[in-house]
């Protein structure tokens, strides 16, 4: 098989990126690991618009250059940038798939990468199949910001060859969803699948550390939908007089507004802010705290839940689906309603030494080596792509 995957931001080209850009990577890895060829487009980081190539762990990634001009600080003339590197993306991608062969294109649910991959197929009438990765609801919020989105959005879903869900309760979210935005969505060929996550992470495990301050850390972009770090902070001020300390890793848009309610709350001694930090040192200050937190609205399979579990942190994450599907409530992680006063009881259960945290602990290891092993997902992968091949 040739394979392409394609994704604008990247780990390839250090862009802040998220689980999707993660995984998608991991899977051009495994796949190039068992032999099949694997195309990586991205976009490069240069200002000059000569495309780049690189061969990185049996992958070939190209570096996406599009001619570039300067905006000196203005929002119309980024928007008017963004729009021709756009353009410039379209013919790039066509000259990918015909050069290198490509019988399948691999991406996620971004508007409008996924549109432009079946543009690209029907005005050059080329012969290759598309299977879009859905991970969370983030198509959602697109057509929820831009309601002229929907019609088009539903035409990807209709017209991909195949949908590869990462979890079941996540293709209840989408089937839900998609119906109270009035789409008609009519594609059910379907992957229910995840790769899994970087099995080098097994190389070191998390030891209870009895010693206080008693660290939490949560790992997750600060957006102004989903992600619920309100809560978290708001249970931490029923906490106060607590050898508490709390770990945000992260960026986004709503970091602002956390940021001043730890000022509100008076809780600039107990909350720390770090952006991001690169994976070693992100792996060192998991290690080294007591307890992992999650408070969000919807999931679709949260990577960083994932991690922490590998690394055997016990994790306290919302009572939603499909968080609850993996996670069983005091056996293999903790689970907890949506409101600072359980989360806060929960917190202060772990905190007062409640629960035998090296049983959970030895259990979230087993469950992902289990579940989330990429040597064994990749070749469930490669049955699907074939599969869809022969569509």
């Amino acid at each position: 098989m040739n394979i392409l995957i394609y994704t604008t931001a990247s780990l390839y080209n250090k862009m802040p990126c998220g689980g999707a850009e993660t995984s998608l990577k991991l899977i051009a890895e495994q796949f190039a690991s068992i032999g099949e060829d694997v195309v990586y487009a991205t976009l490069g980081n240069s200002w000059i618009p000569i495309n780049k190539v690189r061969i990185i762990n049996g992958v070939k990634v190209i570096f996406f250059n599009p001619l570039q001009f300067p905006v000196f600080g203005s929002r119309i003339l980024r928007g008017i940038r963004r729009r021709i590197n756009h353009w410039q993306s379209i013919p790039f991608l066509k000259n990918v798939i015909i050069k290198e062969k490509i019988d399948v294109v691999h991406t996620y649910d971004q508007y409008p990468t996924t549109f432009d991959i079946l543009k690209i197929r029907r005005k050059y009438h080329l012969d290759f199949k598309s299977i879009i990765r859905v991970a969370g609801l983030h198509w959602r919020n697109q057509c929820l910001e831009k309601p002229n989105l929907i019609k088009k959005i539903e035409c990807v879903f209709n017209n991909v060859d195949k949908i590869n869900f990462i979890s079941s309760g996540l293709k209840n979210y989408y089937i839900q969803e998609s119906k109270k935005l009035g789409m008609n969505i009519i594609n059910k060929r379907e992957i229910i699948l995840d790769i899994g996550f970087d099995s080098n992470i097994f190389n070191k495990k998390w030891v209870l550390n009895k010693s206080l301050p008693f660290k939490i850390v949560m790992v997750a972009r600060f957006s102004f939908y989903q992600k619920r770090h309100d809560i978290l902070m708001k249970s931490m001020t029923l906490l106060r007089d607590k050898d508490i300390k709390l770990h945000f890793i992260g960026e986004g848009p709503n970091k602002i507004n956390i940021y001043n309610l730890s000022k509100k709350y008076k809780l600039e001694d107990k909350i720390y802010f770090h952006g991001y930090i690169e994976q070693e040192k992100l792996k060192d200050l998991l290690l080294n705290s007591h307890l992992f937190c999650m408070p969000t609205d919807y999931e679709g399979l949260c990577k960083s839940i994932i991690e922490a579990m590998a690394l055997g942190i016990p994790v306290l994450a919302s009572d939603v689906a499909p968080i609850n599907d993996y996670i069983k409530d005091k056996e293999n992680g903790f689970l907890s309603e949506n409101t600072p006063e359980a989360w806060a009881k929960n917190i202060l259960d772990i905190y007062n030494g409640k629960y035998n945290l090296n049983k959970i602990s030895k259990n979230e290891i087993d469950f992902v080596r289990m579940n989330y092993d990429p040597d064994k997902n990749i070749l469930l992968y490669k049955n699907e792509f074939e599969k869809t091949m022969s569509l």
